[in-house]
């Protein structure tokens, strides 16, 4: 990847609602959604140094509590 392609997978998965359209976009290509997100998580952690929810039921938790606060 280059370093341009890294600063805008950074400024893209900075923030939560990034880090799910990534995860969106990534979806698709035949890969679970827990490979995607660990994946990004990955992404994530190299950029940034750190993970950015601690786990993967936690994504899910705020996944949904996302969608029900849309309505």
């Amino acid at each position: 990847m280059s370093a341009e392609d890294r600063l805008l997978l950074a400024r893209r998965i900075y923030t939560r609602e990034g880090f799910l359209q990534e995860f969106l976009d990534r979806l698709g290509d035949g890969r679970t959604a827990s490979a995607i997100y660990y994946e990004l998580e990955e992404d994530h952690d190299d950029l940034f140094g750190e993970f950015k929810f601690p786990t993967l039921n936690a994504f899910s938790v705020w996944k949904s509590k996302r969608r029900r606060s849309r309505r």
